[in-house]
């Protein structure tokens, strides 16, 4: 493996989940400025394509890439600021375990998310009387949304 690849899988494994290739060649940009948009790009594609990542489409039209983790998670998104929260349950798992048992089918994979208005959104949207859309969400010139990660557990489990 290239030093400059080894960069940016170090820059992925290290970072928030559900990074934008933008966020991710910024980050590696800091350790090695070498380092081209485009080498991102393909090191992040083949990341997925050996199945240690992943894309995530969570309706804002932003594509970006998640940790493939030993345990199923969701993901909680807030469609007015993009901040997205994964967490992890058991009782979820093995539910849908169960409902796919039932059917016969032999799960590859489990999405689970949940969209719409975070706490944080709706507080300013009753402060200022306006949809909160108005407000100054954008995180660049690009007109991205700001996006903030959390990981929380709520399986009682501790951890990813």
């Amino acid at each position: 493996m290239t030093s400059q690849r080894e960069t940016i899988f170090r820059a992925f494994f290290e970072s928030e989940p559900h990074m934008t290739v933008e966020e991710l060649h910024e980050r590696v940009i800091n350790m090695d400025p070498a380092i081209a948009y485009t080498t991102v790009w393909r090191t992040l594609k083949l990341i997925c394509e050996v199945g240690l990542g992943e894309k995530k489409y969570f309706g804002d039209g932003v594509v970006r890439y998640d940790r493939v983790t030993s345990t199923p998670h969701g993901h909680l998104v807030c469609q007015k600021c993009g901040s997205t929260e994964e967490f992890f349950s058991n009782e979820i798992t093995q539910l849908l375990q169960d409902k796919a048992d039932e059917a016969g089918l032999l799960p590859e994979e489990f999405r689970i998310e949940v969209v719409g208005i975070c706490l944080k959104c709706r507080q300013q949207q009753g402060a200022t009387g306006a949809d909160s859309s108005d407000s100054d969400s954008s995180d660049s010139e690009k007109g991205q949304p700001k996006k903030k990660s959390n990981v929380i557990d709520i399986s009682g489990a501790g951890g990813m």
